[in-house]
């Protein structure tokens, strides 16, 4: 089921107009990774350009929750507060 585009995502899609683009249906979540952490994309509006292996991808990211991390800070949290 694909969704309704955004007003921000239409200005976006109507820059890329001019250029052959399709529309990917039935994604339902994209995920990545970054220096920060690793995104995700629940329910995106995905579209491929003709001709080339790229991709337009429009969403509200979410970042994903390292548990590692969390533990390590609240660690390091805690060690800080016996002090």
């Amino acid at each position: 089921m694909t969704r309704d585009l955004q007003v921000e995502e239409s200005k976006i899609l109507s820059k890329f107009g001019m250029l052959k683009i399709n529309e990917l249906e039935d994604v339902k979540k994209v995920n990545f990774s970054l220096k920060k952490g690793k995104f995700f994309i629940e329910n995106p509006k995905v579209y491929e350009f003709e001709e080339t292996d790229s991709v337009l991808i429009l969403g509200d990211p979410k970042q994903v929750l390292d548990l590692e991390f969390l533990k390590k800070m609240y660690s390091e949290k805690m060690k800080n507060i016996k002090k």
